[in-house]
Formats: structure tokens, C-alpha cells, sequence
């Protein structure tokens, strides 16, 4: 992105000598002279007198070393973006959060790279609550209803049930399954990051048992401490029981469960065209591999 020669330039700028330069640079002093001589004749300039005692800087060549470094860092952070920009185009970015993991898309990408080799992923941290980058092309989600779902075309891999949350050295957690019964002996904290609009049926069911229950808006880590410390059951998707480390995940008896896979911008990129393609041929049985991931 800039012109070679101000690295020989500045070599022998640095140096003071044809000769010395050409050793910092390991090619011959005749190559050097060659290269500032190229310059000069480039720039309309001379950078250097030359005498028998040596060489030194012209008005020019002082101005020249002044400003070359940062014309050469300018340069080198384009070049660099250019390259980075071309890799994009071969490249899906996928958000990932605490709740929003990749439990899936990590074998289906081993399985696609196999025969797109050239294609790579990249992951950058998700934060909903301050809005998604336009660079993120891909969230593996449950299909819930939250504020950032909306916009993003949805192609569903599964379903995933609902289950308890409970405190390791909670009375219920020995259980493989937790009645309706059990969760009128606790309190009972559900997630609605929808405000509502798909939890109506947990809410009903819950009040038809004469359950009490408190909802919130999103998943925090000081919910989980809460519900741990004070020996809440919190209602989630089973496949959070990689997220809520301080808990024991079991199903339970309300009814109902959540649509789980990828959320793709509308605008698909054609790498990630082809990948969707792969991730409905595994799951519609024209898988080659002979492998479908599950949660």
C-alpha cells in the first residue's frame, strides 16, 4: 500500500551510509542506491547529498523521515484491513453470549469445513442488552420472542423442553422429575425475555396449579445466586443446564417447549447461504456424514 523504497530510505536515513543500510536490509549497496535513486526520481526530490565525506539529509529528506513512519503505519493498517475485509467474504461471524452458546453450530461447521475448507468462523461476544453488531451474521438461540429476535430469519434444528433449575442441596434435587406438587412447596422465578407475548400458556399453567411465581425480563448471574442461595426453582429451557453451573437442571411438569436454532440476518451472506443449505440437508436426511448433532 505505499512505496517500498521509503523502508531503504529510512535505513539509511538511520544508518547515515549506502553501506550500512545494505547490511541492515541484506541486499547489496547497489540495490540500495538504485532504490533512493527510484525515489528521488518519484518524489521530484533530492533526499540526500552525497560527497566524499559521506551522505546527509537535504531539506527534503529531513521532512521525508519526518513523516514516512507514520505513512508506512497508515499503509500497513490498510493493507492489513484490505486482507481482512477479503477473509470476511469467506467468513460468517456468529454471535455468542452465556445463553446464546454454540452447542451445535461447532460440530455442523466441523462437518461443512470438511468439503469448504475455505470458509472460516469467527465469534464475537453478544450483548442483546446493547444492541447486536451488524457484523454478526449468526446466533444459535431458543426462539423465544426477545426484543433482538426481531428482524432475523429463524430456521429451526429442535425443541427443548422446559425444566426446574434448583440449588444442588435443594430438598427436590434428587429427583428425576419435578410435579407440580414440588413447585408448590417452592418459589418459583421463570425468565420472559418476550414481556409476555409467549409465556402466557407457562403463566396460566402455573395459576391453574396454584403455583406463585415471579417473572424477569432476562437471565443474570445474580439470579442464579439468588435462586441458589434461597432455594427458588427457576423455570428454563433444559439446554440451559450448561449455563447455570451452580444449578441442577431436571424436567418438570409444565407443558410446552421452545423453538431452538439458527437466527441468520435476512440478507445472507453466500458463505453463510451454503452453510444453512448444509444445516437443513443433516437435519432433513441427506446427511453424508451419517452424524446429526443433538443437544
Amino acid at each position: 500500500m505505499y512505496n517500498r523504497h521509503l523502508d531503504t530510505f529510512l535505513a539509511v536515513a538511520q544508518t547515515g551510509s549506502f553501506r550500512k543500510a545494505a547490511e541492515v536490509l541484506y541486499i547489496s549497496s547497489s540495490a540500495v542506491i538504485q532504490q533512493i535513486d527510484l525515489l528521488e526520481r518519484d518524489l521530484q526530490v533530492t533526499l540526500f547529498n552525497r560527497s566524499r565525506r559521506g551522505i546527509q539529509l537535504t531539506d527534503a529528506g529531513e521532512y521525508l523521515v519526518s513523516e514516512a513512519r507514520d505513512y508506512i503505519h497508515r499503509g500497513e493498517q490498510i493493507r492489513s484491513f484490505m486482507i481482512d475485509l477479503s477473509k470476511r467474504n469467506h467468513s460468517i461471524t456468529v454471535g455468542t453470549s452465556m445463553a446464546d452458546k454454540c452447542r451445535l453450530l461447532y460440530d455442523l461447521w466441523i462437518m461443512f469445513t470438511q468439503k469448504n475448507g475455505n470458509y472460516e468462523i469467527r465469534l464475537t461476544p453478544l450483548d442483546a442488552g446493547q444492541g447486536i453488531s451488524k457484523n454478526v451474521q449468526l446466533v444459535e438461540s431458543i426462539r423465544d420472542g426477545a426484543p433482538w429476535q426481531k428482524g432475523w430469519s429463524f430456521l429451526e434444528i429442535c425443541s427443548v423442553p422446559c425444566g426446574c433449575a434448583l440449588a444442588k442441596d435443594h430438598p427436590c434435587s434428587g429427583k428425576s422429575f419435578i410435579s407440580f406438587e414440588d413447585m408448590r412447596s417452592s418459589d418459583v422465578v421463570l425468565i420472559d425475555r418476550s414481556n409476555g407475548s409467549r409465556s402466557e400458556d407457562f403463566y396460566r399453567q402455573l395459576r391453574e396449579n396454584g403455583i406463585s411465581f415471579t417473572a424477569f425480563d432476562d437471565w443474570s448471574p445474580s439470579l442464579t445466586w439468588e435462586c441458589s442461595l434461597q432455594k427458588k426453582m427457576l423455570l428454563v429451557p433444559t439446554c440451559w443446564e450448561d449455563v447455570l453451573f451452580d444449578l441442577t437442571v431436571i424436567p418438570c411438569a409444565v407443558r410446552g417447549s421452545a423453538p431452538y436454532g439458527l437466527f441468520y440476518r435476512e440478507e445472507a451472506s453466500g458463505p453463510l447461504q451454503e452453510f444453512l443449505q448444509f444445516v437443513k440437508d443433516v437435519y432433513t436426511g441427506t446427511n453424508p456424514y451419517d452424524l446429526i448433532p443433538i443437544l
